[in-house]
């Protein structure tokens, strides 16, 4: 199976999955071949993870045909081509919308290990990041507001005393005690700051995890499909691929 050869590299041994006894994946793998990927990284039998990244962020779609380039050749994807590496059934399927959405429920469902679709987690990841920036935000006014605050009563310190309001020993204690505050201010700042920064840094351990994890549940899909019927792989394809287009991030749109 191809899923036995990912390492922490996340890979494909060509060799090994030419050698599967499902002639649509076999039909794909060689098509990917032939479009120059196992070329990735000068290394000739093997796909590496950030050659995939590299080739998606650098695509763009015209006249619905998706275009980048691989190793330094220009390779064009179309929606026949994709069907037909897929092994996926054309006739009376105009749009990939027309899928029902039990199917792509159940895809979505299939690399998750609590059932839970794989949007709603990343909407979590989101809106977690977005409230710790909330956070962070605040935590900043605050801070600002209070070094104004001392600020201003320094100034109102160095007024009265020029006024000769004070003798030496009243200022002597004001400015100690004065001095001790802000000592104290910058001591509980450098604290807070401490604790937000191991929050940041145990919400992206947490994250990472996320992303490994939705990483082994997509390379156990892959066994899944091939465990199904012909039928069943065509489905489960088109809707995963349905699913993980609006993941994929199209640097230029060109619609001519």
């Amino acid at each position: 199976m191809a899923s036995s050869f990912y390492s922490n590299s996340q890979h494909i041994d060509f060799d090994s999955v030419l050698a599967m006894d499902d002639q649509g994946m076999v039909s794909m793998f060689q098509a990917i071949m032939a479009s120059g990927l196992s070329g990735f990284l000068g290394c000739p039998a093997v796909i590496y993870e950030a050659a995939l990244v590299d080739f998606f962020e650098n695509t763009s779609v015209r006249e619905g045909v998706i275009i980048s380039t691989v190793d330094g050749q220009l390779v064009e994807i179309s929606k026949e081509w994709f069907a037909e590496s897929f092994d996926l059934p054309v006739d009376g399927l105009g749009d990939l919308s027309e899928i029902p959405k039990d199917v792509i429920f159940e895809a979505r469902s299939i690399v998750s290990l609590s059932g839970e679709p794989l949007n709603d987690k990343i909407n979590s990841l989101d809106e977690q990041v977005a409230a710790t920036r909330n956070d962070l935000l605040e935590f900043s006014a605050q801070e600002q507001q209070s070094l104004n605050v001392i600020t201003t009563q320094l100034s109102e310190l160095v007024a009265y005393i020029n006024q000769g309001g004070l003798d030496v020993v009243d200022i002597r204690r004001v400015v100690k005690e004065t001095h001790q505050e802000l000592n104290d201010k910058i001591n509980s700042l450098d604290e807070q700051v401490a604790a937000t920064r191991n929050d940041l840094l145990e919400f992206s351990a947490q994250e990472q995890q996320s992303l490994n994890v939705i990483t082994t549940q997509l390379s156990e899909l892959v066994a899944y499909i091939n465990q199904g019927g012909d039928n069943k792989k065509g489905k489960v394809a088109v809707a995963v691929a349905l699913y993980l287009l609006p993941f994929i991030k199209v640097k230029e749109l060109v619609m001519l």
